[in-house]
């Protein structure tokens, strides 16, 4: 359910169905400063990882001089410089590119290896393909392809227009989708806010603020299979995967607040909406 100025109360409506969660719960939480990463990289880099039926996501700390290497991927993906100054350098083409990106943006890694070196001390948002390895296998050899002339783009959000007719700043790669929320400056109205289900995992990955994952399982004709409605505290950064059917709704406090939504594969109906930034490029 949306509030009437909500963007997506223009989206088809899917009812809720009675979900078994099993082991599962409602909703898996990976919290930053709380877990060890999944991967330390060499130079000390460190990278916390997560994954729903059709995506994986990340999140990476690096401090000034660190680097990442990613190897090759066999489908395209997203990264999002969230914070601070890197180097990007791909090696899929005969002359490498090199950019520096100096301010919040996603990049389309549509091939070649990856090196992400931090100018300053940086955090990364990775969108990729469900069985994607290209964070542990960073030798993995560049598919190098003489028709493709442009093997990453990069979108700076200060380019990006507001307009309140569109849901958050959406980019895919095809392979995974990618919301990239405004900041928020101020508690969320809890007069308004936006309870809902679909029939497909998502991954909500907090950057900046203190967050409240409000998870209903629908019931179903089992008693015996409910559960207790949950509010999920978060501090960033965190990484939380919601399952397919919940009903869920985010709450955030005061303060700067900031998130990204990972999808994977992408949502038709924020296509057929023409809501997705970069459908032109894929």
């Amino acid at each position: 359910m949306y509030p009437k100025d909500d963007p997506r109360s223009v989206l088809e409506k899917v009812a809720p169905t009675p979900s078994d969660v099993g082991a599962l719960g409602a909703a898996a939480t990976v919290e930053v400063d709380n877990q060890p990463p999944a991967i330390e990289h060499e130079g000390g880099a460190r990278t916390w990882t997560t994954s729903g039926d059709g995506f994986r996501a990340a999140y990476s700390r690096l401090n000034a001089g660190q680097k990442i290497r990613a190897g090759d991927s066999d489908e395209p993906y997203l990264l999002y410089v969230s914070s601070g100054e890197v180097a990007i350098e791909n090696e899929h083409q005969s002359e490498n590119l090199r950019a520096v990106v100096q301010e919040p943006s996603v990049l389309l890694v549509r091939e070649g290896a990856l090196t992400i070196r931090a100018e300053s001390a940086s955090a990364l948002v990775w969108a990729l393909p469900r069985d994607s390895n290209v964070l542990e296998n960073p030798l993995q050899l560049s598919r190098y392809d003489e028709t493709e002339s442009h093997s990453v783009a990069v979108y700076s959000l200060s380019d990006v227009e507001e307009d309140p007719s569109r849901f958050g700043r959406i980019f895919s790669s095809g392979a995974v989708m990618m919301n990239v929320l405004p900041m928020t400056y101020s508690e969320r109205d809890t007069t308004v806010l936006s309870p809902h289900s679909h029939n497909f995992a998502q991954c909500t990955v907090t950057i900046e603020g203190r967050f409240i994952h409000d998870l209903r399982v629908p019931w179903g004709a089992d008693m015996m299979q409910w559960v207790e409605d949950e509010h999920r505290k978060c501090n960033s950064p965190s990484l939380t995967v919601i399952h397919p059917g919940i009903i869920h709704t985010l709450r955030w406090g005061d303060g700067r607040s900031h998130f990204v939504d990972i999808f994977g594969p992408p949502r038709d109906d924020f296509i057929e909406q023409g809501w997705v930034l970069n459908l032109d490029d894929i």
